[in-house]
């Protein structure tokens, strides 16, 4: 479903039109306000982008509203030099992260609810609405035994289905791990894709994009998922993107080195 946008502060801050009066009852009514904002750290993996959570007051008096804000520090100009003679995509700041939110959300992509983005002095920052009541995919997967095997097969065709549907539409997370895979048990299970602020675009998607999601998620799966598990994500998914990949064996084999290496490398950050 597409979202509805206004654009408020000039242009520095495009909010969702369905959490407009909320913005405004909360005050948040610039880029500066919406950077401000009140919360406390959730994640702050890399030092130039930070995850925190806060709350909004309700229209209505009822519970308060959690979301979560991403801050993004501005990309210096050695790092996009860097980037440049890597041929890498260039790195997203909230605006492309906000993109790719609104673009899943047109395609009927399962992802986080966006509420606002806004530019800053500070730098930008996107603001979404908190997932309930959730566990990570690969947490839930580790909980499911021989008796859950239907749920476990379902939640499989899901992972598939949206994996498929982002890759039929040209887009490649490079961070496709199952930890980014958050279900919400009490709805039957929905699956939503998080993070996005990696998402690259090309259509029809390249190869070694394709090869780094599945390896991702292929690396993620390891001791949760068996062979026959594996076989039934791969027919799922080839279903949505057309792409038949238990026919490819060049392409399983170059996920499955892909997947190796990525384990090779965690092992040796381990040691170190």
């Amino acid at each position: 479903m597409e979202i509805r946008i206004e654009t408020w502060d000039e242009g520095n801050l495009i909010v969702n039109a369905e959490y407009a009066d909320i913005l405004k009852h909360n005050n948040i009514l610039s880029a500066e306000k919406l950077w401000a904002i009140n919360s406390e750290s959730v994640k702050n993996v890399v030092k130039d982008r930070g995850t925190e959570r806060s709350y909004l007051e309700p229209l209505n008096g009822t519970d308060f509203i959690e979301t979560y804000i991403k801050r993004y520090q501005p990309t210096n100009f050695s790092a996009v030099i860097s980037t440049m003679l890597s041929f890498k995509p260039a790195p997203l700041d909230a605006f492309g992260e906000w993109q790719a939110m609104l673009d899943f959300h047109k395609l009927g992509l399962s992802t986080l609810v966006p509420i606002a983005v806004g530019r800053s002095l500070s730098g930008t920052c996107n603001l979404t609405l908190g997932v309930k009541d959730y566990v990570r995919a690969s947490a839930l997967l580790e909980t499911l035994g021989a008796g859950d095997r239907a749920r476990k097969l379902e939640l499989i065709d899901k992972i598939a289905r949206l994996v498929g549907g982002m890759h039929a539409a040209g887009f490649a997370h490079r961070d496709c791990y199952l930890l980014h895979f958050f279900v919400q048990p009490a709805i039957n299970d929905a699956v939503c894709v998080i993070d996005l602020q990696r998402i690259v675009r090309e259509l029809p998607l390249g190869r070694r994009w394709r090869v780094k999601d599945l390896a991702q998620l292929l690396f993620s799966a390891k001791g949760l998922v068996s062979r026959t598990d594996a076989t039934r994500f791969c027919r799922r998914y080839s279903e949505i993107t057309g792409t038949p990949l238990l026919r490819n064996k060049t392409l399983i084999r170059d996920i499955q080195e892909k997947a190796s290496s990525i384990y090779e490398r965690e092992r040796r950050k381990l040691r170190n």
